[in-house]
C-alpha cells in the first residue's frame, strides 16, 4: 500500500509505501484533521474497496459482449471506469447494429489500458527519490511546457520506456509487453 501524507503549510507533501493496513487508515485519519475536513463535514460512513488492475483478452465470448467492468473497462491507474464503461458501451451497441468484430471497436482503450498498466506498475515500485526526481523534471520550464502545451501523450512515453526511473539496480522491464 501507498499513502499520501499531507502535511501543515510549508512542508512538503509526501508518499509512504509499503505500509500496513492499519497505518494506512493513521494517515488517512491525519489527513482528515490537518486540512479541518471534520471539523467542516459529518463523516457518515466509509468503505474500503481493494483496487486491483487486470486485463480482459476478448470482448466476445460466444454471442455475449462483454461492456463497462466485465468487459475490463475499470482504468488500471486509479481505478476509475466512467469514460470506459460509456465508450465500451457504445462500442458494444455499434457490434450488435454493425457486426463489427468487438475487439477491433476496443483496440484503443485496450492499449490505453495496457500503457496505463505498465504505468501503474512503473509508480508502485518507485521510491520517494524517484517521485522527487521527476518532480523536479516536471518544473523545468521546457518540459512542462512540452507535457501542458503540446499533445504529446506522455502516459504512453513513460509506460513505453522507463527514462525517468532506469537507474543502477532499479527494475528495467514491464511485467506486460505494450501492444504492437
Amino acid at each position: 500500500m501507498v499513502a499520501l501524507i499531507s502535511h501543515d503549510a510549508g512542508v512538503k507533501d509526501k508518499a509512504i509505501q509499503n505500509i500496513e493496513h492499519e497505518e494506512l487508515n493513521h494517515y488517512w485519519q491525519r489527513f482528515l484533521e490537518s486540512r479541518g475536513i471534520l471539523k467542516k463535514y459529518d463523516l457518515l460512513e466509509t468503505w474500503e474497496l481493494p483496487h486491483q488492475g487486470g486485463y480482459v483478452t476478448t470482448n466476445r465470448i460466444g454471442k455475449i459482449l462483454l461492456a463497462g467492468t466485465a468487459g475490463g473497462g475499470v482504468e488500471p491507474f486509479l481505478g476509475f471506469g466512467q469514460f470506459n464503461a460509456i465508450y465500451s458501451g457504445v462500442m458494444t451497441a455499434r457490434s450488435i447494429i454493425t457486426g463489427e468484430n468487438i475487439n477491433v471497436l476496443l483496440k484503443d482503450m485496450k492499449k490505453k489500458h495496457m500503457e496505463l498498466i505498465n504505468l501503474r506498475y512503473l509508480m508502485s515500485k518507485a521510491t520517494n527519490r524517484d517521485f522527487d526526481l521527476l518532480l523536479s523534471i516536471m518544473k523545468t520550464p521546457g518540459i512542462r511546457s512540452l507535457v501542458y502545451k503540446t499533445n504529446i501523450d506522455i502516459v504512453k512515453l513513460i509506460s513505453m520506456k522507463t527514462l525517468l526511473f532506469s537507474g543502477p539496480g532499479r527494475n528495467k522491464s514491464f511485467p506486460l509487453t505494450s501492444w504492437k
